[in-house]
């Protein structure tokens, strides 16, 4: 098998308000709609993808 590259892969968003909503109520919440995608680009080797690799690097709030 060896390694193959399966490519950019999304990871997760990473939302500017950090999942808190911006006025302080959970009641109500008011959120951001800003974000960013995070991606990754994870190889098998021999049939295996270390996520624990690539969850070093990318930190999700």
């Amino acid at each position: 098998m060896g390694d193959v590259d399966l490519g950019f892969m999304l990871y997760g968003m990473r939302f500017a308000d950090g999942g808190k909503p911006l006025n302080g109520d959970w009641v109500n919440p008011k959120f951001s709609d800003k974000a960013d995608a995070v991606f990754y680009r994870p190889h098998m080797v021999n049939g295996i993808i270390d996520v624990e690799k690539y969850a070093e690097g990318i930190t999700c709030s």
